[in-house]
């Protein structure tokens, strides 16, 4: 299978993922990752609500092309790195990208919405107050590399009591 295949998705007990009419829903595979382990494939639809849940990262053993079968994937690169996604993240919480914390300001399906600083310097923290009302940035789950809940970063910016 290749980018650009149209392919079904079947939930880990082996059911189609279906649309309201009870047909299954088409995905189209628009990236392929492979490794020694395995080949993932990053999947879409343009069925709205079966994109919001079901668009993301899966092995072969979760998608066949046309009416098929296939087991979700670890979340997980070649690499050993997480693969971030829409699940994984909600406003308020901090995404690290390019070797900074940002805040996040919305989710989205491929990426999340960041305080975007103009000339910053890579380190350390930047939240929505930080910047110029309106300054954002969109970045992709592939390039996240961390995330922290709002209490995390919290606890990890208060100086240790002594």
């Amino acid at each position: 299978m290749k980018s650009g295949d149209a392919v079904w998705l079947r939930h880990t007990d082996g059911r189609y993922v279906r649309d309201a009419a009870g047909l299954p829903v088409t995905f189209e595979i628009t990236e392929v990752d492979t490794c020694a382990a395995s080949t993932w494939y990053r999947l879409t639809t343009d069925h709205p609500t079966a994109h919001k849940i079901f668009s993301g990262w899966y092995t072969r053993h979760r998608i066949t092309p046309g009416p098929g079968h296939s087991a979700m994937g670890t979340g997980v690169t070649c690499e050993g790195r997480k693969r971030w996604s829409r699940g994984d993240f909600q406003r308020g919480d901090f995404a690290k990208y390019r070797g900074t914390w940002y805040e996040v300001l919305r989710v989205h399906n491929t990426s999340v919405t960041i305080p975007y600083l103009h000339l910053h310097i890579s380190g350390g923290v930047v939240r929505a107050g930080d910047v110029r009302p309106g300054w954002t940035w969109t970045a992709p789950y592939a390039g996240l590399v961390g995330r922290m809940s709002e209490e995390e970063m919290r606890q990890h910016q208060e100086p240790p009591v002594p």
